[in-house]
């Protein structure tokens, strides 16, 4: 992440939509997508796969997208992270912004 602040604004725990989003990344050049990380824990490994989803889930429960809406992001790679210690597991989706 710290590679990318020459490309990227980079905010974390911020208000947006319904709620705090961890981490998010705004494209300092237009054209670019955007990228959201979204963190669970979880203390059972076999779990994690449903943390990492459960990441994506809120991202469009809480409605954070709004944010890239308002500075005129077209494109979100959205990712879900869960981690169980040293385990990890990651989910993503690419979203398609409409703006009206």
């Amino acid at each position: 992440v710290v590679g990318l602040r020459g490309e990227y604004y980079i905010r974390s725990n911020q208000e947006s939509g319904l709620g705090r989003f961890d981490v998010v990344m705004l494209p300092k050049q237009s054209g670019r997508a955007a990228i959201l990380l979204e963190f669970k824990a979880t203390g059972d490994s076999k779990k994690l796969k449903a943390k990492a989803q459960e990441g994506l889930k809120q991202v469009k429960d809480k409605q954070y997208l709004e944010l890239f809406k308002q500075n005129g992001v077209k494109e979100v790679l959205a990712i879900g992270l869960a981690f169980c210690g040293k385990q990890m597991c990651l989910v993503s989706e690419k979203l398609l912004l409409e703006h009206k």
